[in-house]
């Protein structure tokens, strides 16, 4: 096998937190070599150098066994070397056709511009790819799972021979991740590597035929292929990068609900409703109430949130009003005017900064990590008192340090006697965090035996 690209030695210093030290990497025709590593882990810098946006300042790169002095954005096309972030490279108000042949990574020359033709050449292609879509479908009624293998496909069609996944953003997992995973072992078949970076650990790991760990700025250590303990390492790479030590007990707090089979374009409230028609007492134990949920946000005891937590926030709006704006109601002060009295105003955001690790000194949501925008998101929502919190996936987006920040923080909702219930499709995820998690297949009751559910000691039936 051809050796597409390879990183000798290779140092990165970056204005942010991130950086490369002595690090080394290659990755040959057909690979699949998966690395990861916390957002501070220089991960991040792995994703500009396959951009072309920055270039090593030490250290050695070779492409397709070649020295390469200056890794440019045109040597990167001429070696077909395509990067994926969250489908970025793809245009939602365009149709399929348009995506994967009008908007071009490998420009053409200048030509008329026939619809018809372009449209009857990529519903040809993607009947060879053995994908459903019509070329004149609007990309924005496409799932996103779907997307994903285009903007894959896309790349092929332009003659990518190694392909980067920045899934450091993103759902990869449930039925999704299973299509990406057969997408990528087939075109690994047909010569095509793949590099998967990632901040936490991914199914998309399983099929990788190496799987690397940074750590600094470093390779810390790397694998071929995976096993049961590999992969519980990478579930909690502290033990990666730490020997020794004294392990402490972790007690679960939370309620966990699993479906593998949903399509998470339908959206929490959907699987809400289903959940609670098909098991109405389930629903009453997991959530506390009778009722059938009408929308997202507060009803009563209950807080409904989804994942699209960014729609919510104003950067424009300082973190104080952010706080209060969803709630007015259950915080203020004065009948029906909603005045919320200011000295509570200061507390209850005294009291963020403190549980958040808030600097002072900040005073906008734009200046929020990313687990600060998250536990803002959930905190808006617990100084409203309810008694249970229904979340999707509160994870998503975060790296390891991160989501432990999170779930710290959930946790100690839990403490406080707040019923904390989230989504995933991730068991492992579930396992750790939860004492009892309801299973469903496809937001219905298993066929067999109803829902199932397990607890600390294993599955059990309800």
């Amino acid at each position: 096998m051809q050796e597409l690209f390879r990183v000798v030695d290779g140092r990165m210093e970056t204005e942010e937190s991130w950086s490369l030290n002595r690090y080394n990497m290659h990755i040959c025709a057909g690979e699949i070599l998966y690395i990861q590593g916390s957002p501070e882990s220089g991960l991040h810098c792995l994703v500009e150098l396959f951009t072309g946006r920055r270039m090593l300042q030490g250290g050695k790169i070779f492409v397709r066994e070649c020295r390469c002095m200056a890794v440019t954005k045109e040597r990167i096309r001429e070696a077909g070397i395509y990067t994926i972030t969250a489908e970025a490279d793809l245009v939602k108000e365009l149709s399929v056709a348009e995506n994967l042949e009008v908007i071009r990574w490998v420009p053409f020359s200048l030509r008329f511009f026939n619809r018809k033709k372009i449209e009857k050449k990529v519903d040809r292609y993607l009947e060879k790819e053995g994908v459903s879509l019509q070329s004149s479908s609007m990309l924005g009624e496409v799932d996103s799972g779907a997307c994903q293998c285009l903007s894959i496909l896309k790349a092929k069609m332009h003659g990518a021979a190694l392909i980067v996944l920045d899934c450091t953003r993103g759902n990869y997992e449930g039925k999704k991740g299973e299509k990406l995973c057969r997408l990528i072992k087939r075109l690994s078949t047909e010569g095509i590597a793949f590099i998967i970076l990632s901040e936490h650990f991914l199914p998309l790991a399983g099929m990788a035929h190496r799987i690397q760990v940074i750590h600094k700025g470093y390779d810390l250590m790397e694998w071929h292929g995976m096993d049961e303990k590999l992969k519980e390492d990478l579930l909690h790479p502290g033990a990666i990068r730490t020997a020794g030590g004294k392990e402490t007990c972790h007690v679960p707090l939370l309620y966990g609900i699993y479906d593998y089979e949903w399509e998470t374009e339908k959206g929490f409230l959907s699987y809400l409703r289903q959940f609670s028609a098909e098991n109405p007492l389930l629903w009453q134990y997991a959530a506390g109430i009778e009722c059938i949920p009408e929308s997202y946000g507060l009803q009563g005891k209950l807080a409904i949130l989804p994942r699209t937590y960014r729609d919510l926030q104003f950067d424009s709006m300082g973190i104080e009003d952010n706080i209060i704006m969803a709630i007015p109601g259950r915080i203020a002060h004065g009948g029906k005017y909603g005045f919320i009295d200011r000295n509570f105003k200061r507390l209850i955001t005294q009291e963020f900064y403190e549980r958040a690790g808030v600097p002072q000194g900040v005073k906008s949501v734009a200046e929020l990590d990313r687990a600060q925008r998250r536990i803002l998101f959930l905190y808006r929502f617990e100084v409203a008192k309810p008694k249970t919190m229904l979340i999707d996936c509160p994870y998503i987006g975060l790296g390891q340090e991160e989501k432990a920040r999170v779930r710290a923080y959930l946790e100690g909702l839990a403490r406080k006697g707040i019923r904390i219930v989230y989504f995933s499709q991730s068991m492992e995820e579930l396992q750790e965090d939860c004492k009892e998690i309801f299973c469903s297949h496809d937001g219905k009751r298993h066929q067999s035996a109803g829902f199932s559910t397990w607890d600390s000691v294993g599955p059990m039936i309800k």
